[in-house]
């Protein structure tokens, strides 16, 4: 009877071996991910910087909301962090992203000569939002002489 348990155990050893092993599932929740958001970003970012109003006859210039990609996030159901993670890992979105970067500093620009915000606040957001700097010029004036240095002369007898 030893023989058949060993016989018995060894065919269910065989089918163990033979069985694939369970697929891991994904661990953390599913993405929220659409591949509609690459358009609806550039959507976002495509404003006009002012709306005129006319009103008795006056115009008066409105400035749009700022598009953020902190307001885009939240009116999509994630954060801004997410968006960072979509850019790392889908190619499309990534070009997308970078579009409306472009987009929002447009409107940015157009907005600063249309003089849409104010300007201390312009220029807080052309550094923080655009890495813009101050440029800065230095002039230098300097006397400068040319100094000649010739080498000792050596003997042609040493040799």
């Amino acid at each position: 009877m030893p023989i058949v348990r060993y016989i018995k155990c060894m065919k269910k050893a065989r089918k163990k071996a033979r069985k694939k092993p369970p697929e891991k599932k994904a661990m953390g929740r599913p993405t929220k991910y659409d591949p509609d958001y690459c358009e609806k970003i550039v959507k976002f970012f495509d404003i006009e910087p002012i709306t005129i109003n006319v009103q008795d006859g006056i115009q008066f210039k409105t400035p749009a909301k700022f598009p953020t990609f902190e307001r885009f996030a939240y009116t999509i159901g994630v954060h801004r962090d997410t968006l960072h993670e979509w850019v790392k890992n889908y190619p499309d979105f990534s070009d997308a992203y970078k579009k409306a970067h472009e987009l929002q500093f447009a409107v940015y620009q157009e907005g600063v000569m249309m003089n849409a915000w104010n300007s201390t606040f312009a220029i807080f957001l052309g550094k923080n939002i655009f890495s813009l700097v101050d440029k800065k010029e230095i002039a230098l004036d300097a006397n400068v002489r040319e100094i000649v240095v010739t080498p000792p002369m050596l003997d042609d007898d040493e040799d």
